[in-house]
């Protein structure tokens, strides 16, 4: 069943990459090959972990690919127009509005490390613990969050207030920032040093929230920007050969660079290489093939679709003050047939068919191929030049292109949008647009007006 869920994969990729114009980076093919990625090192693996693969693994699969390719099909067929290309020209922000986001960050930085050592102390203090450098404090931070939640509640640490107002802040304004040197880098290769030292400070921080899944978002979001940028101002075409093998050596070399990193978040890496990629793509697609093949897979959902849209129920929990863990965990470690520890992901239609069945499959991958063929289709072909100007839809396409990614890890794109740190994200991001750019490019405008107007006189 493995192999036939392979070929299967193979031959909806070639049609979809045929129907893109071999776009290798349109969302449909990339879609399709991200599960063949993880089939192929299930394949590889499957001595070692004694993998084997059922039929309805092979039909959840099935019915994914090919909702992609039926949308992917549709969208060609409304959008035949050409791509509308354009000169983009330098976006400007002020660098005092730069040099306040840079101290923010800095304040958001210390006041979290401040964090992490009280609750270390708390931690020490109640469990008898011993955590004392900072690899161990982002650890104990990052286990806590993720797996010792009841801890976490019960130690009760307050998180400084001037973090939780200044973070939202300093996550959009970075975010916008990377947007601005993509667009800025592409045009005429040049970067802003204060823009440089703004991205460093955010990579510092997301390091000491424990997380790497941040730090790749970043990198598709700068990857799939210089992509259609590039295309927009006739740098390159879609199917350009050279900036593939770039893509392809910049993933290998990222591999290296997250596993390098384990040790500065106190992470155990001691595995090899074909672990560690086995057990963040292989796995969690053998991990849904075990739930869906077993006794044990009967839609349990007390409220719809509770895990599909976990983050939403979540959110109204918190604010109404109910129980925080109403939603049970269904992501439960899991391990190979002869005992090997697989992790607990099982890519994003373990959700789907715990709350629906096989029958919710098709209208929850439809809505996010319509997302994301849609949004890609009318980013290529959009004719507007905004002058000086962030595209919006392209900041958040950007910003969410990693979610398609990671759908073959988790439910990643539903998580996302629903989580009410995105949606503040993206409003405080919009607002600081709205008044640190477009604001003074009016301005600007209207100034270089007056004086067109005065030497005209």
């Amino acid at each position: 069943m493995l192999y036939l869920l392979i070929g299967i994969t193979f031959l909806f990729i070639m049609i979809n990459f045929k129907i893109s114009n071999y776009d290798y980076l349109h969302p449909a093919p990339l879609f399709c090959f991200t599960f063949f990625i993880c089939e192929l090192l299930c394949a590889f693996c499957a001595k070692k972990y004694w993998i084997t693969f059922h039929p309805e693994t092979v039909l959840v699969i099935s019915i994914a690919l090919f909702t992609f390719t039926i949308v992917h099909l549709l969208c060609q067929i409304q959008y035949k127009k050409k791509e509308n290309k354009f000169k983009s020209n330098v976006i400007y922000v002020d660098d005092f509005y730069v040099k306040i986001l840079i101290i923010m960050q800095i304040i958001c930085i210390l006041f979290f490390i401040k964090y992490l050592m009280d609750l270390s102390i708390a931690y020490n203090a109640n469990y008898a613990g011993k955590v004392s450098t900072i690899t161990d404090m982002i650890s104990l931070y990052d286990t806590m969050t993720k797996f010792w939640t009841q801890i976490y509640n019960d130690l009760n640490v307050p998180i400084p207030l001037i973090y939780r107002i200044f973070n939202p802040i300093c996550l959009a304004g970075a975010y916008l920032l990377i947007y601005i040197m993509v667009n800025n880098f592409v045009i005429n290769k040049s970067l802003n040093k204060l823009h440089l030292l703004s991205f460093i400070l955010l990579i510092i921080l997301i390091l000491l929230n424990g997380s790497r899944t941040p730090l790749f978002r970043i990198l598709t979001m700068i990857l799939i920007l210089i992509y259609i940028m590039k295309i927009k101002n006739k740098r390159h075409s879609k199917a350009n050969l050279y900036f593939f093998i770039k893509l392809i050596c910049i993933i290998i070399i990222s591999l290296f660079v997250f596993i390098s990193i384990l040790d500065l978040m106190g992470r155990d890496a001691d595995f090899s290489f074909s672990e560690y990629v086995f057990t963040y793509l292989g796995a969690p697609l053998y991990n849904l093939d075990s739930v869906l093949s077993s006794s044990n897979h009967i839609n349990n959902a007390n409220i719809w679709g509770q895990q599909s849209f976990k983050g939403l129920y979540s959110f109204f929990y918190k604010i109404s003050g109910q129980e925080k863990n109403i939603i049970d965990n269904i992501n439960v470690f899991n391990f190979s047939r002869n005992g090997i520890e697989t992790g607990n992901v099982y890519t994003t239609f373990y959700p789907f068919y715990y709350d629906f069945g096989y029958i919710g499959i098709m209208p929850l991958i439809m809505v996010i191929a319509l997302y994301y063929i849609n949004n890609y289709k009318l980013l290529i072909q959009d004719k507007r030049q905004k002058m000086s100007l962030i595209n919006f839809r392209l900041f958040i396409f950007s910003y969410l292109y990693n979610d398609l990614i990671m759908l073959v890890f988790s439910n990643r794109f539903y998580g996302t949008i629903f989580d009410i740190s995105f949606i503040k994200m993206i409003i405080i991001a919009w607002l600081l647009k709205s008044i640190c750019i477009d604001r003074e490019f009016r301005i600007n405008k209207y100034i270089l007006k007056l004086k067109r107007i005065r030497i005209g006189k």
